[in-house]
């Protein structure tokens, strides 16, 4: 089923730490009930442009009331800052810097971003499930292998494959999200 504006996001990296040399090697949105949509480059620069400018293209308005909605598991502990770091780091190529990181911030302050992790998995006291624990106790079929295999597969110029893991990791997490909608009423 086709949810008009809600977008599921996940990033791929080489590394958790944007500050001291770990970049983003792929970044995946998969709009709700249809196909994904995969930035890759083999210049980071180059995949944030046309990340930011797909942004830019669905936030017509620009910040207005009507904001999409992104759909994550760890956007608010991850990806976002993630994406904010890396985009900074390459400001020069990119654009105004002012624009985009005001169009997460808006996202966000619009409670237009669902992290199923925050949603989800934060029971006190207990760890945190990955996607896969989520998943699994769904019923969902698991993602393709680990976080962990993702820079492996960058350095092994297993482009093909690192894709077909992002595709996965974004099916992974529309699937959980139609799975929780119901508790998710704000949404």
């Amino acid at each position: 089923m086709i949810e008009e504006g809600k977008y599921v996001l996940d990033i791929e990296t080489t590394g958790l730490d944007p500050w001291r040399g770990d970049r983003i090697t792929m970044i995946g949105v998969k709009p709700v009930g249809e196909e994904p949509i995969i930035f890759y480059d083999e210049d980071e620069s180059i995949i944030l442009k046309k990340f930011w400018d797909w942004i830019m293209k669905i936030t017509e308005k620009g910040l207005s009331e009507e904001c999409p909605t992104i759909i994550t598991k760890n956007g608010d502990g991850f990806d976002f800052p993630f994406l904010k770091v890396r985009t900074l780091i390459h400001d020069r190529v990119i654009g105004d810097l002012r624009i985009r990181s005001a169009l997460i911030d808006h996202i966000m302050e619009m409670q237009s971003h669902i992290d199923l992790q925050i949603e989800l998995g934060q029971v006190e006291g207990q760890k945190t499930p990955s996607l896969n624990d989520m998943a699994k106790a769904l019923g969902i079929p698991e993602k393709l292998g680990s976080g962990k295999d993702s820079p492996k597969l960058f350095w092994q110029g297993k482009i093909d494959k690192l894709q077909e893991y992002l595709k996965r990791d974004l099916e992974v997490t529309e699937q959980i999200y139609i799975r929780a909608r119901p508790l998710l009423m704000r949404w």
